[in-house]
């Protein structure tokens, strides 16, 4: 059970039609194994097209059931049809911006549309 991440966005502040992208930020961040890379925060980025559709979602339960941290309590965005490291897990942040977001993950894995 949520809310479409299509309502939560809508209240963005900012000039919509420049802004392209929802940068999906979590409380996640530590050292990245198999390079050895330090993240202070995980950051996915989404199309805004892709984001706010209504399959997208904002999720605090899961099966009628509060949502368990293991799972992404508090809050977890579900993008269905994307790699699932674009659902991430502890959503604490969602920012319309112009463009890709620069840290670590987004740059060094590709967002791609499985369907």
């Amino acid at each position: 059970m949520g809310g479409s991440a299509a309502e939560s966005s809508s209240s963005g502040r900012g000039h919509r039609s420049a802004r392209r992208f929802v940068w999906a930020r979590c409380a996640d961040g530590g050292i990245y194994a198999p390079t050895a890379t330090h993240c202070q925060t995980y950051v996915k980025d989404l199309p805004l097209a892709k984001a706010i559709a209504d399959e997208v979602l904002l999720a605090f339960e899961l099966n009628g059931q509060p949502l368990r941290e293991a799972h992404g309590a508090p809050l977890r965005l579900v993008v269905p049809g994307y790699y699932a490291t674009n659902s991430v897990k502890w959503f604490t942040e969602i920012r319309l911006e112009q463009a890709h977001s620069e840290s670590y993950f987004p740059r060094r894995s590709t967002t791609i549309a499985l369907m």
